[in-house]
């Protein structure tokens, strides 16, 4: 039988057990509201910074959008037009509007007018992410600018520009860095020859192949076009092989591929002698590699699953 004693005792026992328990209840609640109060601000510093960035991100955009209407001196619905093409590009293409405006800024710096720059801009964007990181927005707008300024090709054939271009680089060497250092020293001469776009990147693509880089590349083929063009000795030299450098019917200059494949066989009926002299005196010692690269095209392509090496004619022609 319990003693007064010790159910006074076990009374006392029990209140500090209850304060004990009531005590550590009362932190685990202080505890978890702390970690929801955390878990609010933390949220909400989130939505803040978001929104900042948002804000940020549309007055860049509206900037962007500005500057680039200063350039081509935009009229209001020039303006609605550009902001609408950078705002489809966004949805159409892996950049952002922003990414677009600085794309159409690139374009309106290189001359276009808006109209003009609102046609080009996604097959801009589509050459800057066929890159795949090499070319930046602005560097993609000037390669794809200056080739159809050069070649006279109108801004509804942008994007023809820009699957040529990226043709190129999947079939040969020739990697998009290479435009700015090779193609457009390439196509500003040779167009001067009446030499073609096609041709062109073919050439550089099969020089490139041979290891040689954008800029030499582009010396040795505007330097074997010229001279062929220009040079008496090399006019000489080709008309006793039987070849013209001129279309007999539209009197035009020939495309550089041509010529190299109604040479080749010419040249290979010669002595090594005579062929090396032959080659000297059309192309010089610097542009002979234009040739080489040319008459000994080859590619490697595949076909029902193999890999086949397609040579000469048939190489060119798959390019």
């Amino acid at each position: 039988m319990a003693t007064l004693g010790s159910v006074s005792y076990n009374l006392q026992l029990n209140g500090v057990r209850k304060f004990v328990g009531d005590a550590q209840s009362a932190s685990k609640s202080t505890a978890s509201l702390n970690k929801a109060l955390l878990a609010v601000t933390a949220a909400t510093t989130g939505v803040a910074l978001g929104l900042k960035k948002l804000a940020d991100s549309a007055g860049d955009f509206e900037e962007g959008l500005a500057a680039v209407g200063a350039v081509t001196k935009a009229s209001t619905e020039d303006l609605k037009l550009l902001k609408d093409a950078a705002i489809q590009a966004g949805v159409a293409t892996q950049f952002s509007p922003k990414a677009a405006v600085d794309g159409l800024l690139a374009l309106s710096t290189a001359g276009q007018t808006a109209t003009q720059a609102a046609k080009t801009l996604i097959p801009v964007l589509d050459l800057a992410a066929g890159s795949l990181g090499q070319l930046t927005t602005e560097q993609a707008g000037m390669a794809i600018v200056g080739t159809m300024n050069t070649y006279g090709i109108a801004v509804d054939k942008a994007a023809g520009v820009t699957d040529k271009l990226l043709r190129i680089t999947q079939l040969t060497n020739f990697q998009t860095k290479d435009f700015e250092a090779g193609l457009s020293k390439a196509a500003a001469k040779s167009n001067v020859f009446g030499q073609s776009l096609d041709d062109t990147l073919i050439v550089m693509g099969l020089l490139r192949n041979a290891n040689i880089d954008a800029s030499s590349a582009a010396t040795a083929y505007t330097s074997a076009i010229a001279r062929l063009a220009t040079d008496q000795k090399a006019l000489n030299t080709m008309n006793k092989l039987g070849v013209s450098i001129y279309d007999e019917q539209t009197g035009a200059t020939r495309g550089f591929m041509d010529l190299v494949t109604d040479l080749k066989p010419k040249l290979d009926q010669l002595t090594e002698s005579q062929r090396n002299k032959s080659l000297k005196d059309m192309f010089g010692a610097r542009a002979i590699a234009a040739y080489n690269s040319v008459a000994q095209a080859q590619v490697t392509v595949t076909r029902d699953g193999e890999q086949i090496t397609l040579k000469g004619a048939a190489a060119i022609e798959h390019l």
